[in-house]
């Protein structure tokens, strides 16, 4: 089990929490976020290299199928290893970020874990569908885009049909910390203290961003100087 501390202020009161945890189990929930909670976005395109090669720190690609090799020139000169490949790209959900960076010893990311519901695709189609024929311009250029946004809108329905939002996830996401409040101290202490060592408060602004089981670090922002 993970332990770190993590402090949040309730009114004119910081508290500090024992956050207990399971470290293999947070691993575990990361990976089927990934895959049931992922956008996925079918692609095609010409490249000089597969698109397993590319690094996101947000999503991957997956997949791959080479459709057919092209030539591709840029200022007259040929790009050798051109293909045509498609493929499909998963964008994680705002959630797997969060967990990374828990993972990685920063447990004030609890503070900003939102859970969304599942899109609703079809209520997106409807409300392109119904922009279009409400559509009064003679302008055939914006309609014609406006057909080929909704046929993508309807390829990413598809293509995420058995998706779930992460507010499925919700109560196994915090089930999985257990919170102990350990410690308080008062908002106007800490100015004290800080006063007592000659800061300026006018130009410090407190913000916690790691605390270990022996030692709370604050850091100042730095202020420009018009």
């Amino acid at each position: 089990m993970e332990q770190q501390y993590f402090l949040v202020q309730n009114g004119d009161v910081f508290e500090k929490y024992l956050i207990t945890y399971d470290k293999l189990e947070l691993i575990q929930l990361k990976k089927e976020l990934i895959e049931k909670c992922s956008t996925i976005y079918h692609e095609t395109a010409v490249l000089t290299f597969s698109p397993l090669e590319y690094y996101f720190v947000n999503g991957e690609n997956r997949n791959v199928v080479e459709l057919e090799e092209v030539d591709v020139y840029r200022k007259n000169i040929h790009l050798p290893n051109a293909h045509r490949y498609s493929y499909d790209f998963y964008e994680y959900p705002k959630l797997v970020t969060i967990i990374d960076n828990i993972l990685n010893g920063n447990i004030q990311s609890l503070l900003y874990a939102k859970f969304e519901e599942k899109v609703d695709y079809e209520k997106l189609i409807a409300y392109k569908n119904e922009k279009i024929n409400n559509l009064v311009t003679d302008n055939t250029q914006e309609r014609n885009q406006m057909l080929k946004e909704l046929d993508k809108l309807i390829i990413l329905a598809d293509y995420n049909k058995n998706q779930r939002g992460t507010l499925y996830y919700k109560e196994r996401f915090e089930k999985i910390f257990a919170k102990e409040l350990v410690d308080t101290i008062k908002v106007t202490d800490v100015k004290h203290t800080l006063e007592f060592f000659n800061a300026d408060k006018s130009k410090l602004d407190l913000h916690f961003h790691k605390a270990t089981k022996d030692t709370l670090y604050y850091e100042p922002r730095k202020r420009t100087i018009n």
